[in-house]
């Protein structure tokens, strides 16, 4: 025991999590070596059995585990068989509701636990996770349907699965559990009630019906009726764990039906119903391994709470940790298990002595309702800067103003889905009730994410944040009981959040920014200092967004998306997001998200300024069968640079545009520098400078090797965001130099 905490196990905890990250990816037998080496020092250390004894017992169970899952894995070649891209038959059983894509509602993903493959004429039996990407236009099946399939697999995009499927014959078996069909029911019913009944919200509100779309998300996790654009201010300001299923769901849950059976007087039947709410939680928010999670961080968070209980709460927490691996160890190197055990860590350990601390100067519900969210935060900084390589300043004050409505909206929205069970009308009065509650929240987060200041950039090492929190932890401990001094670090927040615009990393000589966006494409063409023409806005609104806010555009007058592929359009919302978007230029390929386009074929051109462009492909508006190949292409002419977009062309469409093509400036290498990119395309246009948008270590080996061997034989100047992440194309007298963020 160390100041009221059980740390006994904590060693124990902690030393299996790292070993099972240091050997998830390495062969069964290291694990049983490191298994053996335990159990010996256990053997030799059995007569005074202590910590040391308990930390490696604990160590030999859990990588027991994990070796016997190894082992189950080795035996087959997934990985070959992934990358030949073979075909089998296999069965298996679904794990997971199906997701559409945020960037791509046609199409969606669904994890399974295989039981059966048959494969090169044998058949063996299989326990092993997999995921399988499906079109909106088939039909798609339920948790816990069993599934039989001729796939071909590819290699696994998921630490934890062994390979991914594509579909080539799928016959679902649905299930036939009544516990399940009472759990859908009560999820529909969730959902119906509470974005069914509210079609529009306040004035004030912009997204409207946003406040009701995120009730179902604080009740069950569902998040699919909520905008990217939501999601993304959510981001920013810090409250992104509201729209997963948390602890926190479990914890408000449990706390109004122990609390109302306490007032009846019913205290002999508070386990059952603990254990029937937790159990029913799991059922309705589904047993995906966040959910089983929760379940357990939910429990420990409100073991935790008390002043009385703390010491019992770490002492949960470390057996969740262990328990969880144990069942689970690819939990090891998920960033939502890491936030969970840090969160629920930190609120057992530091809420109750900085809410003393905090006692001296505001009554004890303010210095909870202060130190809660302080706690998990600075317990959580180091991961969720190497997430977002940002740092809220906003998130601590954003979840307090949120925390105010979080409890009612849950309650509320989970009364009104059970009572639309019985009669609809009776869930209208609930149901706005949540609306109201979950708009508040959404407004919170629209008006925290609107702040000048409201996330900085950390571009160094997101653990050299872990002493800085410590840092700020101990002030805070030692010096957090003044008045004085709270006030002080308020009004410095508050300046360094609303300070006025310092400008921009950018140079004033840039012609060209590339903007890191992962595995996808978005360029600008700077016209002032907060106006750009973009090209292409990568797959992700968060990645799109960061871009243009760090070089503090808030006006676009023109947007060129090539061609209607998710790595180039997907991040159309973060690129409108709070600006003023002008004309929408696409191709024959379209884009579906975006409103109001105009298409536009060979021979157009116009001018935004002085920046001139000139459309030379496509040459129809009627779109063929391979969207990379209606690209647009075009010559930009902006500040005395020439530049050519070539989207994602292959190599034939690039040789039909042979004629059309001369020597630029600037190349866009088309397709991420796919192999399938036509060498003349380089002969012709002899640029200076080629760019490639491409992501770092993708699945697809991008650039292909026969490309960048070609510009390094050209000695022409590359710039590549999986390197260098986002920079920019300066011209200073003639001369063309590449500059990184």
């Amino acid at each position: 025991m160390r100041g009221g905490h059980d740390v006994r196990l904590a060693p124990a905890a902690i030393g299996a999590w790292l070993a099972v990250i240091a050997l998830l990816n390495a062969p069964a037998s290291w694990s049983l070596v490191v298994v053996f080496a335990s159990l010996c020092v256990v053997a030799y250390t059995w007569s005074r059995f202590d910590m040391i004894s308990l930390t490696f017992l604990i160590l030999a169970i859990v990588l027991t585990g994990l070796s016997w899952r190894l082992a189950a894995l080795d035996r087959l070649p997934w990985d070959t068989w992934g990358e030949e891209r073979r075909e089998a038959q296999v069965e298996a059983v679904v794990m997971t509701d199906f997701k559409t894509f945020a960037n791509d509602s046609t199409r969606g993903v669904v994890r399974v636990r295989l039981t059966q493959i048959a494969i090169d004429g044998q058949t063996h039996r299989v326990k092993a996770r997999a995921s399988i990407a499906l079109g909106t236009d088939v039909a798609t099946p339920a948790l816990g349907d069993r599934l039989e399939m001729r796939v071909r697999l590819r290699p696994s995009t998921r630490p934890s699965d062994v390979v991914d499927l594509s579909v080539l014959e799928l016959e679902i078996r649905p299930h036939e559990s009544a516990w399940w069909h009472a759990a859908d029911r009560v999820r529909v019913a969730i959902v119906e009630a509470n974005t069914g009944e509210i079609e529009s919200g306040p004035p004030i509100d912009r997204d409207k019906s946003q406040g009701a779309a995120l009730v179902p998300a604080l009740v069950m996790g569902d998040e699919s009726a909520l905008s990217e654009i939501t999601r993304s201010e959510f981001q920013r300001a810090g409250l992104t764990h509201l729209l997963a299923v948390s602890g926190a769901n479990l914890t408000i849950v449990l706390a109004v039906v122990l609390g109302l059976l306490r007032l009846c007087g019913m205290r002999r039947l508070l386990v059952v119903a603990g254990l029937l709410v937790t159990v029913a939680f799991v059922m309705i928010a589904r047993p995906e391994p966040s959910v089983q999670r929760a379940a357990v961080m939910g429990v420990v968070a409100v073991m935790g709470l008390g002043r009385a209980r703390s010491a019992a709460g770490l002492r949960a927490l470390a057996w969740a940790v262990i328990v969880l691996l144990t069942l689970d160890p690819w939990l090891a190197r998920d960033f939502g298990f890491a936030l969970s055990v840090l969160a629920t860590g930190g609120i057992v350990c530091l809420a109750e002595p900085l809410a003393q601390r905090f006692e001296a100067w505001a009554p004890r519900w303010l210095a909870l309702s202060f130190a809660v969210p302080l706690a998990a935060q600075l317990a959580c900084l180091p991961v969720v800067a190497v997430l977002t390589q940002e740092v809220s300043l906003v998130s601590l004050a954003a979840n307090m103003l949120a925390a105010i409505t979080v409890a009612p909206a849950t309650v509320m929205g989970l009364l009104a889905g059970l009572l639309h069970l019985v009669w609809a009308p009776l869930a209208i009065p609930f149901a706005w009730l949540a609306w109201l509650a979950g708009t508040w929240i959404v407004l919170v987060g629209q008006w925290s994410a609107g702040a000048v200041g409201a996330a900085v950039p950390w571009i160094v090492s997101p653990f050299w944040l872990v002493p800085v929190a410590i840092l700020v932890l101990l002030a805070l401990l030692r010096w957090g009981h003044s008045a004085v001094f709270m006030t002080a670090c308020t009004l410095v927040l508050a300046l360094v959040i609303v300070r006025p615009s310092a400008g921009t990393w950018l140079p004033e000589d840039a012609v060209l920014v590339a903007c890191d966006v992962g595995q996808g494409d978005a360029f600008i063409l700077p016209l002032t200092s907060d106006s750009a023409i973009v090209i292409d806005a990568g797959e992700s609104g968060r990645d799109i967004d960061r871009c243009l806010r760090d070089l503090n555009i808030s006006h676009v007058p023109l947007v060129v998306l090539t061609h209607a592929h998710a790595d180039h359009v997907g991040g159309w919302a973060g690129l409108e997001r709070r600006r003023d978007v002008g004309e929408v230029l696409v191709g024959s390929s379209g884009a579906p998200m975006v409103p109001a386009v105009t298409t536009v074929v060979a021979g157009d051109s116009l001018r935004v300024g002085d920046t001139r462009i000139e459309v030379v492909w496509p040459r129809t508006q009627h779109a063929s069968n391979d969207p990379n190949n209606d690209s647009i292409v075009m010559k930009v002419e902006h500040r005395g640079i020439s530049m050519l977009f070539t989207g994602d062309i292959g190599a034939e469409t690039a040789q039909r545009l042979a004629a059309d093509i001369e020597p630029v400036d600037v190349l866009k290498i088309p397709h991420h520098g796919s192999g399938d990119m036509w060498p003349g395309l380089i002969e012709l246009t002899q640029p200076r400078v080629a760019l490639i948008g491409v992501g770092a270590e993708n699945r697809y080996g991008h650039p292909h090797a026969s490309v960048t061997n070609q510009l390094e034989d050209k000695k022409i100047l590359t710039g590549r965001t999986d390197t260098l992440g986002t920079f920019a194309v300066v011209a200073n007298e003639g001369q063309l130099s590449i500059v990184q963020r």
